[in-house]
């Protein structure tokens, strides 16, 4: 409630500062995400998401731990977890093409290029779906990647443009 209807998230992190020493699994997923969108503390939002792992854990939470992992520059853990992912059907992935865009837009935002390049490499489906993304990574990548950059069709250009914005606004908060 302190987090989402009063924006209050000095009192959200007090409380739930306070349930993770219950191991309150919720309150700790809840915290290691405040942390994230404040741009703080990330060793301990990435060690409060560690401790809630289990086998059932669901898309949201893995991808936020890949985010967190990116964000604590363990780039090996983050890439095989969301490779893992990414090994799930094409129905999975078009069910939570959102959810992946997010995820991989943090890839780049943390300049993890030739790993994103090659996971739109290996899955034509998130190529497909997400091809503003695709091409804002080729528009980094425009000296290596140059020929297929160069494909990129007129009408993408604008939405590759804006994302670029939102990267680099990113990586100014994260001071990257």
């Amino acid at each position: 409630m302190y987090e989402n209807k009063l924006k209050d998230y000095e009192n959200a992190e007090k409380y739930y500062l306070l349930a993770t020493e219950n191991k309150d699994i919720d309150a700790m997923q809840s915290l290691a995400f405040l942390y994230f969108q404040q741009y703080k503390n990330p060793k301990e939002a990435l060690e409060l998401m560690n401790n809630t792992i289990s086998n059932k854990e669901d898309s949201i939470i893995v991808c936020l731990r890949v985010i967190l992992l990116l964000w604590n520059s363990k780039i090996k853990e983050a890439g095989f977890l969301m490779k893992e992912l990414l090994k799930k059907s094409d129905n999975y992935i078009e069910e939570n093409i959102k959810l992946f865009l997010a995820v991989l837009f943090y890839f780049l935002v943390f300049k993890q290029k030739q790993i994103l390049y090659k996971f739109f490499s290996e899955n034509i489906i998130l190529k497909d779906m997400l091809k503003p993304l695709y091409f804002a990574l080729l528009t980094e990548l425009k000296d290596e990647k140059q020929k297929e950059y160069l494909t990129m069709p007129p009408e993408l250009q604008e939405p590759v443009e804006i994302l670029l914005k939102e990267i680099d606004e990113q990586r100014n908060k994260f001071g990257i």
